[in-house]
Parts: C-alpha cells; structure tokens; sequence
C-alpha cells in the first residue's frame, strides 16, 4: 500500500497544478488505485478541510470526498496506535506540523510507502520509505 501526503493527493485529482509530481509518480498512484492500494490518512481530509475553510484552498470537501470514492483512494482513520506514534514523531523527528506527523505515523504503522514532495518527510530518515513524488 502507498500513503498519499496531502499535497499529492490533491496534485493527482487535480485540485492543484500537477507541475510538482511527476508523470510516472501520478502513473504510480493511478496504478495503486485501480488496486485499491492508495491510501491517505483521515489527517489529510482534515488538513483540507482547514485550508478551504481559511479560504487557502478553493475545493469543496464533500465532492473532494466523493472523488476519493471514485478513485478507489482508502481512508485511514486515526486511532489510538496512530495518535500515539504521531506523538512520539514530535521527539524523533521535529515535526511541528500536526498533520504531518500523523500522516507519517500512518505510513509506519500500515508499513506502507509515503508519497510526497515534502522535503522534510522526504529527508527524515525514520523507519518508513519516502518516494518524491517530484522524481520518481
């Protein structure tokens, strides 16, 4: 299973410009759909959800829901395993950003690939396998 960051994902269904992620990584995530192998974590419906309510993101949530259905993209709610490795991200990784670090525990604990173009995620060299999105 690959873990979508929340920049790719809204790269691939084109809710921003696509330059960022490469043609073979949206290839990639294409592929993993039509297996019902892409995945994002519930922090990322989240994480969008802030950004259009704070009027930096134009997108409207229950038809970004909707697509993800249509795609076959998987949902991965947080519990309490999740919650409590995202705490422990903050210690070992520095990440600030709530979403992120729950994202990332998302990626360890389903033992899965995490697609980004973060730079943080992609330079952290924690116990889970970062693909740029932008080189892959």
């Amino acid at each position: 299973m690959i873990i979508l960051d929340t920049n790719v994902i809204l790269r691939t269904t084109n809710e921003l410009g696509t330059e960022e992620v490469s043609r073979s990584t949206r290839d990639f995530v294409v592929d993993s759909q039509r297996r019902g192998e892409a995945a994002i974590s519930a922090a990322t419906i989240w994480e969008i959800g802030e950004q259009a309510d704070k009027g930096k993101l134009q997108i409207d949530l229950a038809l970004f829901m909707d697509r993800l259905a249509e795609d076959r993209v998987i949902i991965i709610p947080i519990d309490g395993k999740i919650a409590t490795r995202a705490v422990q991200l903050r210690r070992e990784w520095d990440e600030k950003d709530p979403a992120d670090r729950f994202i990332m525990a998302t990626a360890i604990l389903t033992n899965s690939q995490l697609v980004t173009t973060d730079d943080q995620m992609i330079d952290w060299n924690g116990p889970v396998r970062v693909v740029d999105a932008r080189q892959r």
